[in-house]
């Protein structure tokens, strides 16, 4: 589900936005119709597969005195969109000893900072995204990062686009089942 206001240069239209493949026609209708770029939410829910590795990610270089994961995956974000991530998991602190963040004896959270794109199923750029947060064991067999974005850009129109947003994923481990929560915003 995607949400937010869409906004015409002449006369304000407010209107829910429902449906994955709405929310980039909205950003890009209203990128179109406006004079001024003024930032606009939006929303939306994905699932899919993807999978974590113990060796370092190729494009996030880990700290060279540390132990590092890759958690990567693609979750189908509307019709015909796709919302790919890469995501690496600094584990050295990984006791309580060493500062790590423990819970309870389930296990602990990582610090962990990453990329992500959007895009269409022609894989056309749409919009790309730096992550920053934690991942964390759960009592199932998925873990979690909860973290924040900040829109880097992207294709089109959307060439020089910015926002900030949250963002949440769950990963069955070591390879399954993916989801993905994001809302925020976005200036075109």
């Amino acid at each position: 589900m995607i949400f937010g206001k869409q906004l015409a240069t002449k006369s304000v239209v407010y209107g829910a936005l429902l449906g994955g493949s709405l929310v980039l026609a909205a950003i890009s209708t209203y990128a179109a119709a406006s004079k001024i770029a003024a930032p606009q939410s939006y929303g939306f829910i994905g699932v899919g597969e993807g999978g974590v590795t113990a060796a370092p990610c190729e494009s996030i270089t880990c700290d060279t005195d540390d132990t590092c994961a890759c958690l990567t995956g693609t979750d189908a974000v509307g019709e015909g969109h796709n919302l790919s991530f890469t995501i690496s998991i600094d584990e050295t602190n990984s006791t309580v000893a060493t500062g790590g963040l423990r819970i309870s004896n389930v296990g602990f959270c990582y610090p962990a900072t990453g990329i992500a794109s959007l895009a269409n199923s022609k894989n056309k750029l749409a919009v790309s995204f730096s992550l920053s947060g934690l991942v964390c064991a759960t009592t199932g067999s998925a873990d979690v990062f909860s973290g924040t974005y900040v829109v880097t850009g992207g294709g089109g129109k959307l060439a020089e686009a910015n926002g900030v947003g949250s963002i949440n994923l769950s990963q069955t481990l070591p390879t399954g089942g993916s989801q993905v929560a994001l809302a925020g915003s976005i200036q075109p």
